[in-house]
């Protein structure tokens, strides 16, 4: 059992047991990073999610105030899929070792078992508030979810907010070329196809339409599996749209070396500025791994 000083951060960024409204809060503080995490990281704090914290506290929040047996062990389920058995892919690229993200893994499934033994002994909700907290806080420092910034500053943080923080994308025309991408926002066109081969992503299926294409690994397994809990109930489906999951910038004058009129997604792999009140202009697809098709948001 992990005995760390994370126990003095127990209290913040926790769920509990609301009784006037009789049910599940969040108190929207996050948690500390786990001490393993931490050490691979410089120990700072200044780290954003792939699916951020909050969108994490209400998946666990909203499932958890249905006190349904079999509907919360199944939850339980897709989020050990969704984050657990990533964990030790380790798209982060943080340099944890496999053992100690094994091992996380193992305190992960283990907070999911101890709430599920004190549902089924029919324990009351404020009895279990300490389970889910342990299991929000884990979720909050899985390596799998966790992005190393190129810039790591307070200010990326709080631009991203809620949003989902992509890896690897690139922006594709009507005609079929790649004219922006998270490296340059100049580059030569390149025929989509060429593109994700020399971006060591292989035989994809071609462009469907104008917009933006997710190519990370990572990241799409992420997307795969949150589409997943929504199309089995456990999170709202408004939580899974593009203008509300991704900051979108589309300059339409030249700003510093960003040219005009170029399409891009903000995120902590490049410097592209989040322009103000910029709404979101394009689609965002994303590669379904189930049907082996390009899917809207």
């Amino acid at each position: 059992m992990e005995r760390t000083r994370d126990m003095e951060f127990q209290m913040v960024g926790k769920i509990f047991w609301d009784p006037q409204n009789r049910q599940f809060d969040i108190d929207n503080k996050r948690p500390a990073f786990k001490r393993f995490v931490r050490r691979y990281m410089n120990n700072g704090q200044n780290r954003c999610h792939s699916i951020s914290f909050y969108l994490l506290s209400v998946l666990l929040c909203d499932f958890s105030n249905n006190l349904n047996q079999a509907t919360l062990q199944a939850a339980i389920r897709h989020m050990q899929a969704t984050f657990g058995n990533g964990i030790g892919m380790n798209y982060s690229g943080a340099a944890i070792p496999w053992r100690s993200s094994v091992t996380y893994i193992r305190q992960l499934n283990n907070y999911a078992t101890k709430l599920c033994n004190k549902i089924n002994r029919a324990a009351g909700p404020h009895l279990i508030e300490n389970e889910l907290s342990q299991f929000l806080s884990h979720l909050n420092s899985c390596p799998y979810n966790l992005r190393y910034p190129v810039n790591v500053n307070v200010n990326w943080n709080q631009a991203v907010g809620e949003d989902f923080d992509p890896r690897m994308w690139c922006y594709v025309d009507a005609a079929g070329n790649v004219i922006s991408n998270d490296r340059s926002l100049t580059p030569a066109p390149t025929a989509f196809g060429n593109y994700c081969a020399a971006r060591g992503r292989g035989v994809l299926p071609a462009s469907v339409g104008t917009g933006f294409y997710l190519l990370d690994g990572g990241d799409t397994y992420l997307l795969n599996r949150m589409f997943d809990l929504a199309t089995q109930g456990f999170l709202s489906q408004q939580y899974l749209n593009a203008p509300q999951l991704f900051l979108s910038s589309s300059v339409t004058t030249a700003n510093g070396n960003i040219p005009a009129n170029v399409p891009y997604l903000p995120s902590s792999s490049n410097n592209y500025p989040v322009q103000a009140n910029n709404p979101f202009q394009a689609n965002i697809y994303f590669y379904d791994m189930f049907s082996g098709q390009w899917k809207l948001f």
